[in-house]
């Protein structure tokens, strides 16, 4: 999901700055949030942009009121040294300006207590990121239907989002689709359709030991 140019028209003194932009949100919008990924996408988002750590974070803070990509960024930085209360606040900030990266990071600080717990909250937020095609948001909101964690229990609609965030790329949603189709969760059984999504990640290293883990 490119950023628009038009928010983003500002100069910086860092090169690459809005391709380094797009791709930082990029590795947001599909990978699991963890301590690891989030180092390995602001270690990439710092080498692209020529910088350093505490010179980026200056620079954020003082244009996080636009455009809302940087807000999203800085409580990405924010988290990554465990600020989990700016980190949070900066989320709802992007959140409220109609991002929909700051609407789905959001959320997820309400499901894990970031700031405040609050599923429910949690579920609306992670709503709004998947009506905005966000795949993390829809792979997360699947989640709640599929444990019924603030929301009502839904198979349905567990799999109709798994199958969103799957087309765009989502590898742990590619994986539970194709478990989907094996087990009949929210869908007719179809052997064939779960070994064509398995196809998709089968040269993934972490796919292939977590295909290990749920179809048997």
């Amino acid at each position: 999901m490119n950023i628009n140019n038009n928010e983003n028209n500002e100069k910086t003194n860092f090169p690459n700055y809005e391709k380094a932009v797009n791709e930082f949100l990029s590795d947001i919008e599909i990978q699991l949030i963890s301590s690891k990924n989030t180092l390995f996408t602001i270690k990439r988002f710092l080498a692209a942009t020529n910088s350093n750590e505490p010179e980026m974070i200056k620079y954020l803070i003082n244009h996080n009121y636009q455009p809302p990509q940087n807000q999203v960024i800085l409580g990405v930085f924010y988290l990554k040294k465990n600020k989990k209360r700016k980190s949070f606040e900066e989320f709802k900030k992007a959140a409220e300006s109609n991002n929909p990266h700051g609407q789905y990071l959001l959320g997820y600080c309400y499901s894990e207590g970031i700031g405040v717990l609050d599923k429910e909250a949690a579920v609306y937020w992670k709503q709004q990121a998947a009506k905005q095609r966000v795949p993390s948001a829809c792979y997360y909101l699947a989640c709640h239907y599929h444990y019924g964690h603030g929301i009502k229990k839904s198979e349905l609609n567990y799999y109709y989002l798994l199958h969103k965030a799957a087309e765009r790329g989502h590898l742990r949603a590619t994986l539970e689709l194709a478990n989907a189709y094996n087990r009949g969760f929210g869908t007719l059984r179809d052997k064939h359709k779960s070994l064509y999504w398995l196809s998709k990640v089968a040269n993934d290293f972490v796919a292939v030991n977590y295909m290990y883990a749920i179809f048997n």
